[in-house]
């Protein structure tokens, strides 16, 4: 007998804004004491495209580009192997989700919680919209 055993997942109720847009389809959810995003959603969101193989989840857009293996703790960086203690995301069904602290660190995402919103701007666009160089 085939049995699927399911994490307990609570979802996150609050609105989340990227790159200054509401997306009401977009759900954060709680895990074993971790945030996670929807990979897919966020990345695309914010220029990015995702296609996965058998062996291999990749992010990429014209600069940047990630391959992030199914089963191994590495992930490679615009042709650059970096190995990890554990995997970046986690996948449920054929849904990914970043863990919040990876989604960061490889996309330089500023995350601001409030009590009704989760805003997530890439660094790039909060530069430029801030004036910085």
């Amino acid at each position: 007998e085939d049995v699927t055993f399911y994490p307990f997942l609570l979802e996150d109720s609050r609105d989340v804004v990227i790159a200054g847009a509401k997306n009401l389809d977009v759900k954060i959810l709680m895990k074993d004491g971790k945030t996670l995003y929807p990979a897919k959603k966020i990345v695309n969101l914010t220029g990015y495209n995702v296609r996965t193989t058998e062996q291999s989840f990749y992010v990429e857009n014209e600069e940047i580009k990630f391959r992030f293996p199914m089963k191994e703790t590495f992930y490679v960086y615009n042709e650059r192997t970096f190995n990890t203690v554990s995997s970046p995301f986690e996948r449920f069904d054929d849904e990914f989700y970043f863990e919040e602290g990876w989604l960061i660190r490889l996309f330089l995402f500023d995350i601001a919680k409030k009590a009704d919103t989760i805003e997530i701007m890439p660094k790039t666009m909060f530069q430029e919209g801030d004036g910085a160089k």
